[in-house]
């Protein structure tokens, strides 16, 4: 059986209306600080977005050559140079009291070495003159003089004449400039290293440096040769370059033609390659 609710007849309307504001106010009242609080709390950052970024392009760098440099040292041209030295033990006597810095002519005479030396070995091909037994010991005679450094002419002359003569002239195989010179009057001398006149042109010398840097020389390759005792640079070209050592160094030749350029021989260089 179904029972209905007794009816109210507005009795108790405005009570049951009051509970119910006041229960509705306590509600709003208790969620109040919790609708504070999630509307307080932090929010959770956004994600960051990556931007790319250009890197600048690099800069502009300008590239220098290679530079390399070597050396040497610098020595007069050997194919215009003759050294002139003694052959035999005797007295040096000299032409002129000095030839240094002078031009001489091929041929020319510049001192003498009286030696006993040659005064035995032309009396010796005198004889062979005159007792004349064969050809091949007439030869032996002219060649020991000639070996001595006694010219052609001269020992033509002792034939002819058949005079021995005890001087060995000293005689420029070349024309060009005394450019050293050692020895003095009477001084005597024997067959050895020292070179009593040097003679040359000057202009024309030959330089020679060591170095390992040769990937990138050639015959041809220019240089700027720094000599010690002259002011300027001397640009040259390498004319030779020699093989290789066991340790990789390479000899390189400069031929070298400055007309106005004075050096001492065994001068120090350095060559710098562009």
């Amino acid at each position: 059986m179904i029972h209905t609710l007794p009816k109210h007849h507005g009795r108790h309307a405005g009570l049951i209306a009051l509970t119910m504001f006041a229960t509705a106010g306590v509600v709003v009242w208790f969620t109040k600080p919790v609708a504070r609080e999630v509307r307080d709390a932090p929010r959770p950052a956004a994600a960051a977005v990556a931007i790319p970024v250009t890197p600048p392009p690099p800069p502009i760098v300008e590239r220098t050559p290679e530079r390399s440099s070597a050396t040497g040292v610098a020595i007069y041209d050997e194919r215009r140079t003759t050294h002139l030295n003694a052959q035999v033990n005797g007295w040096l006597q000299k032409v002129r009291p000095t030839a240094l810095g002078r031009h001489v002519k091929q041929g020319e005479t510049l001192a003498v070495i009286y030696s006993p030396e040659v005064w035995v070995a032309s009396q010796e091909l005198v004889a062979q003159v005159r007792d004349f037994r064969s050809q091949e010991l007439l030869d032996a005679q002219r060649y020991r003089l000639l070996r001595m450094g006694m010219t052609w002419p001269d020992v033509s002359r002792i034939e002819k004449t058949l005079t021995p003569q005890a001087t060995l002239p000293l005689v420029a195989r070349l024309a060009g400039t005394v450019v050293a010179e050692q020895g003095l009057r009477g001084q005597f001398v024997e067959p050895g290293g020292t070179e009593y006149f040097t003679i040359t042109e000057p202009g024309y010398f030959w330089v020679f440096v060591e170095t390992q840097d040769t990937s990138r020389l050639r015959i041809g390759s220019r240089a700027k040769l720094a000599i010690d005792g002259i002011a300027q640079p001397v640009p040259a070209k390498i004319s030779y370059m020699y093989r290789a050592d066991r340790e990789g160094m390479r000899t390189l030749r400069f031929d070298v033609y400055a007309p106005r350029v004075t050096f001492t021989p065994n001068a120090h260089v350095t060559a710098d390659f562009n």
